[in-house]
C-alpha cells in the first residue's frame, strides 16, 4: 500500500477513530498506532525485508508505522 492508498482509505474516516495495527495476518493480536517514522525500505521479496535510516541511501523511501509495545 503506497501513501496515497492509506490517504484514501482514511479519507472518510472520523479524525479522532484510533489508528490500530494488527500483529499479523490471522489477527492475533492488535496495538495502537505509536509513531509514524520516514524510512527506507530494502525488499528481501514481496512480503518481507528491513528498515534502514532515512539517510541511509538504501532502498526505497517508505513510512514505517510503530505500535505501541
Amino acid at each position: 500500500m503506497t501513501v496515497a492508498e492509506l490517504r484514501e482509505a482514511l479519507q472518510n474516516q472520523p479524525d479522532d477513530a484510533p489508528v490500530i495495527l494488527a500483529k499479523d495476518a490471522e489477527g492475533n493480536a492488535f496495538s495502537p498506532l505509536d509513531e509514524a517514522e520516514p524510512s527506507r525500505w530494502v525488499a528481501y521479496n514481496t512480503w518481507s525485508g528491513e528498515v534502514r535510516d532515512l539517510d541511509s541511501g538504501q532502498g526505497v523511501r517508505a513510512v514505517v508505522l510503530w505500535p505501541v509495545c
